[in-house]
């Protein structure tokens, strides 16, 4: 008994892992490209107050 339990347990737990791997992953590239918007959207507001101000 013993020494057949440890292995679907340590399967789960591995492909478990690599499924919290891929979520993190897509989560970071979420992040990135969400940053990426943002950082645009600053640079437009920056560039249409630097705009209204030259007015």
């Amino acid at each position: 008994m013993d020494g057949v339990s440890p292995t679907p347990v340590h399967n789960r737990q591995k492909s478990r892992n690599r499924a919290v791997t891929a979520y993190t992953g897509t989560l970071l590239s979420n992040q990135t490209s969400r940053e990426r918007s943002t950082s645009t959207l600053y640079s437009k507001i920056r560039n249409t107050r630097s705009l209204s101000v030259r007015d």
